[in-house]
């Protein structure tokens, strides 16, 4: 447990101790919630954290395709459709 002060701006920095276990790093972001009688703070996942694995699961969705037959094949549908 880190005992913290809050500035006259409201800002209060996050002890080292409690950013190291949640690995927030100089410009990550957290989410802020309230309850009753507490705050509860929360690390947002970064983008690439949350974008991890998407191309595998498109991928193998997609019949392993390369990107670029995928975008040949596209360009052929749209050229039929016209």
């Amino acid at each position: 447990m880190s005992i913290t002060k809050l500035s006259s701006k409201g800002q209060i920095t996050i002890p080292k101790d409690i950013r190291d276990k949640l690995k927030l790093e100089p410009g990550d972001k957290v989410l802020m919630e309230a309850t009753e009688h507490a705050a509860v703070i929360r690390p947002l996942k970064k983008p690439s954290e949350s974008m991890k694995g998407v191309g595998k699961e498109t991928k193998s969705k997609l019949g392993n395709i390369s990107a670029t037959e995928l975008l040949k094949k596209m360009r052929m549908e749209d050229q039929e459709e016209l």
